[in-house]
C-alpha cells in the first residue's frame, strides 16, 4: 500500500471516529445504545412512502408491513425449502394462491444502506467495526465493518409482515427457552427479517439482530466450512463481544482472532502495517548501498509485536532476509565488496537504479524483440485497467508480478537463443560465450524498461517484491 493510500484510510477512520461520537461511549469503549422514543415505524413509514412516490409500481397493492400475522398454516416443508432444505421441486400453495406469488405479499424489499438508516444504531455498530477493526488478514482487506456489510449486499433482504417458522433458522444452543422466535432468516439468496419483531423492540436489539445477520453473511462466505451449529455460536458469540465494554483498543480484534481464527488489526497494528512500505523501501535503499546498515534496529516496533512479526503481509521475506544479511556483515571481521554484502538482495534495487538507454537491437533476435513487445503492451493495458477496476494492491500485485515473471522468463530465452547462435562460432571461448549471453539477458531487460518508459511508464522491479 503507498503512503498515500494509508493516509487516506486513516483519515477516513478519523472521520467515522468525529462523526460518531455521539454514538460511542469513548471512555468505556462500548456503543452507547440507550433507546429514545421508538420511531422505528415512523421511518419505515417514510421509507415505504419515499419507495411508492419514487416508483409507484414496484410494490404490490397487498403490501402491509403493519398487517395483523394470518393464521394461515405453511407446511414446514415449505419453510425447509425457503432457506436452504431439501426439495423435490413440487410446486406449493397457500390456500387458493401459489406460493411464488404469496411468498413476497407484505414483504418490504430494502437495500443494506436503507436497512442501516432504519436503525442508526446499526449505523454506530459499522463504524466501530471500521474503527477497531481497519484490516483482517491483510492491510489492504478493508475495515471489518465494510467487510460485513458487504457480504449482505449480494443478497436480496425483505422486511417481512408474514411468520418466520423455518427451523432451518432456529439457534440452537444449550439454552433452553419455550419463548424463542425466529426474528430473521437467512440463505445463500436472501435475507428475511421480521418487521412486526423490529417494531416491538427497542434499538439496541434491532442493531443487534442486523450485526448478527451481517456478520453471518460475512462467516459463511469465510468460514463456510464449519457445522452449521458451530457458525452459528462463532457469530452469536462475536455478535456479543461487539455490544459488551472493551477494555482498549485490542480486545475486539483479539475476540474476532480467537472466534474464527482470523488475523484481525488493531488501530495501533494497522497504523504501524501501514507505514511499512516506505520505511521498507527507505532500508533497502540504505542497505543496497551499504550492506553494513543496522536494518534490525530500525524495526524494533514490527520485531517485538507478535502480531505483526507473524503477518507475512506485513512483514515480507526481503526484510527479514537483509536483517540476517545486515546482522552477518556486522559481526563479520572479513573485508567484503558492496556486492558480496548484498548475499544477492539488491539485484532488482540495482537493476532500479541503473539509467535505461537506447537498446542495442543487434544484441536481441527477432523472436526477443517481438516477446519484449508482447509483454511490455500486455502488461500496460493491466495497469490501465488495474486502475479503472480499482484492484487492491495485493489483486494487483498478484496480476503484475506474473507478467514481471514472464519477462523474466523472456530474458532467459533471449539468453539462450544467443548461446545456440554463439554455437556456431568458431575459436570463442566458453567464458566469452557465458558473458555474450549475460550481456543479451540485461540488453533484454533494458529493452523491456525502454518500452514501458515508451508507453509513459516509469516500472520499479523493487515495488513488485
Amino acid at each position: 500500500m503507498k503512503l498515500s493510500q494509508f493516509g487516506t484510510k486513516i483519515l477516513a477512520a478519523a472521520a467515522v471516529t468525529v462523526l460518531s461520537l455521539n454514538g460511542f461511549a469513548q471512555t468505556s469503549g462500548r456503543l452507547n445504545l440507550s433507546q429514545g422514543d421508538n420511531d422505528f415505524k415512523a421511518r419505515v413509514n417514510q421509507l415505504l412512502a419515499d419507495k411508492k412516490r419514487s416508483n409507484p409500481d414496484s410494490l404490490t397493492p397487498e403490501l402491509s408491513i403493519y398487517s395483523a400475522k394470518a393464521p394461515i398454516k405453511t407446511p414446514s416443508k415449505i419453510n425447509a425449502l425457503k432457506m436452504g432444505g431439501v426439495s423435490d421441486g413440487g410446486g406449493n400453495a397457500v390456500g387458493a394462491t401459489l406460493f411464488d406469488f404469496y411468498e413476497n405479499q407484505g414483504s418490504l424489499p430494502v437495500t443494506v444502506d436503507e436497512l442501516l438508516t432504519l436503525e442508526p444504531k446499526a449505523k454506530q455498530v459499522i463504524a466501530l467495526l471500521n474503527q477497531q477493526i481497519p484490516a483482517v488478514g491483510s492491510i489492504d482487506s478493508g475495515a471489518f465493518g465494510e467487510m460485513i456489510k458487504g457480504a449482505i449486499k449480494g443478497k436480496k433482504i425483505y422486511l417481512e409482515s408474514k411468520p418466520i417458522s423455518s427451523e432451518a433458522c432456529r439457534n440452537q444452543s444449550m439454552v433452553s427457552t419455550d419463548q424463542q422466535v425466529i426474528a430473521a432468516c437467512q440463505s445463500d439468496t436472501e435475507l428475511r427479517i421480521d418487521v412486526n419483531w423490529m417494531a416491538g423492540t427497542n434499538g439496541n436489539n434491532r442493531a443487534g439482530l442486523i450485526a448478527h445477520e451481517f456478520i453471518l453473511a460475512w462467516a459463511r462466505d469465510h468460514h463456510g466450512n464449519l457445522e452449521k451449529p458451530l457458525l452459528e455460536e462463532k457469530v452469536r458469540d462475536l455478535n456479543r463481544a461487539v455490544f459488551t465494554p472493551h477494555a482498549d483498543e485490542n480486545e475486539l480484534p483479539q475476540t474476532l482472532n480467537k472466534v474464527f481464527g482470523d488475523e484481525a488489526f488493531s488501530a495501533s497494528n494497522f497504523k504501524v502495517a501501514g507505514s511499512l512500505p516506505a520505511r521498507i523501501k527507505n532500508a533497502t535503499a540504505a542497505f543496497c548501498q551499504n550492506p553494513m546498515t543496522d536494518i534490525s534496529s530500525q524495526f524494533q516496533d514490527v520485531w517485538n509485536n507478535g502480531f505483526l512479526n507473524s503477518n507475512s503481509s506485513v512483514v515480507p521475506a526481503r526484510l527479514l532476509e537483509m536483517k540476517d544479511a545486515s546482522e552477518k556483515n556486522r559481526a563479520s571481521a572479513k573485508q567484503m565488496t558492496v556486492q558480496e554484502g548484498q548475499a544477492g538482495l539488491c539485484s532488482d534495487y540495482n537493476l532500479d537504479h541503473t539509467p535505461v538507454h537506447d537498446p542495442d537491437l543487434t544484441k536481441l533476435s527477432d523472436t526477443c524483440q517481438s516477446q519484449m513487445q508482447d509483454i511490455s503492451t500486455n502488461l500496460t493495458n493491466l495497469l490501465k485497467r488495474g486502475r479503472q477496476a480499482q484492484l487492491t494492491k495485493i489483486e494487483s500485485d498478484f496480476l503484475v508480478g506474473g507478467w514481471v515473471n514472464a519477462m523474466y522468463g523472456a530474458a532467459s530465452m533471449c539468453s539462450g537463443l544467443r548461446g545456440i547462435q554463439l554455437e556456431k562460432k568458431l575459436f570463442m571461448s566458453e567464458d566469452r560465450a557465458t558473458q555474450d549471453m549475460a550481456d543479451v539477458y540485461i540488453e533484454s531487460i533494458n529493452y523491456f524498461r525502454y518500452l514501458m518508459q515508451q508507453k509513459g511508464i516509469n516500472f520499479s522491479f523493487v515495488d513488485q517484491k
